[in-house]
């Protein structure tokens, strides 16, 4: 998340974007960052770790829990699974999957499989992002929250009418292909990793 912390801003214009990422942090100490960090989560939060945490995957699973707790009853999380640098991932990996069943806001953005067949996204270390990796996770990040606000809105267009002007985004760039966001309903976004 810390190499893609700007592509990320740019991709979301027109959120507010709170990106907190430093560079080495596990899912030990994420918990306590979500919790001092609460008043800038919005109603999507994206996470962006367990490439840090040594591939136990108990543990891991754990650590879920404990950063899902902490963020709260938000609409959506959106978790960024682990691309496929070292032989422990895929366990890494199915612990995200698992814990969907045990938290109905969480959802995977599949990093691995954008990213595993595109080596030019990494460097060497198979792990930090180049210049295109930055795009193309902001990218993949952005789709799920485009997919967010528009399940969100067709649920709310069927149970109330609201005038257009309180509920587009602001002028600006608007990229090709994509709706406005409505941001009347997901004021902010919070990334950690």
């Amino acid at each position: 998340m810390l190499g893609a912390r700007d592509a990320l801003v740019a991709e979301l214009s027109g959120w507010s974007v709170t990106v907190w990422a430093q560079e080495g942090l596990s899912t030990l100490g994420a918990a306590s960052i979500v919790t001092a960090s609460r008043a800038a989560i919005g109603d999507v939060v994206v996470v962006a770790l367990g490439n840090n945490d040594a591939g136990n995957p108990a543990t891991f699973g754990q650590r879920i829990d404990s950063i899902m707790q902490a963020i709260g009853p938000v609409p959506r999380v959106i978790w960024v699974n682990l691309r496929t640098f070292a032989s422990w991932v895929p366990a890494m990996n199915q612990q995200l999957v698992l814990a969907q069943s045990r938290w109905p806001n969480l959802v995977i953005a599949d990093w691995n499989s954008v990213a595993t067949p595109n080596p030019g996204y990494v460097y060497g270390d198979g792990l930090h992002l180049t210049p295109a990796g930055q795009t193309a996770m902001a990218q993949l990040v952005g789709q799920q929250v485009d997919a967010f606000v528009h399940t969100r809105s067709a649920a709310s267009s069927t149970t109330t009418t609201t005038p257009a002007s309180t509920t587009t985004r602001p002028p600006g760039r608007r990229r090709r292909g994509r709706p406005a966001r409505e941001l009347r309903y997901w004021p902010g976004l919070f990334a950690l990793g």
